[in-house]
């Protein structure tokens, strides 16, 4: 599917996009939200420090499993999540992971990003 954002283009040939109108009510929320913001009497939820952490490491093309290993070791709910997640996967049950390392190794960078999110998530509400 490809998105087709209407242009306008100025004699200068200069392009720039136009956003298509708000209907009214959304307008109306949204104004109040950003004021609200900017007023200081809202506040914007934060990922949880872990996830915010795998994140980084995510982004940084030189983590190592190693790293991953050290940093969610420090959380033993997340830990025994990881090892027991890839021990109930269909798709690992001939060699069980027996630690963190494995269980990561098996799952992958961006699985386990998806299960530590899904983990610590909830205690944001």
């Amino acid at each position: 599917m490809v998105a087709v954002i209407p242009v306008s283009v100025d004699q200068d040939l200069k392009i720039t996009p136009q956003t298509p109108p708000l209907n009214a009510k959304l307008q109306v929320v949204f104004t109040e939200l950003l004021a609200a913001l900017k007023a200081g009497q809202l506040e914007m939820p934060v990922l949880p420090d872990m996830a915010m952490k795998v994140k980084q490491l995510l982004e940084n093309p030189k983590s190592s499993v190693d790293q991953f290993v050290k940093l969610l070791s420090t959380d033993p709910e997340i830990t025994l999540y990881l090892i027991s997640a890839t021990n109930n996967t269909t798709l690992f049950n001939e060699c069980p992971a027996g630690n963190l390392h494995d269980a990561i190794t098996r799952l992958g960078y961006r699985m386990l990003y998806g299960i530590v999110l899904n983990i610590t998530l909830p205690k944001l509400f």
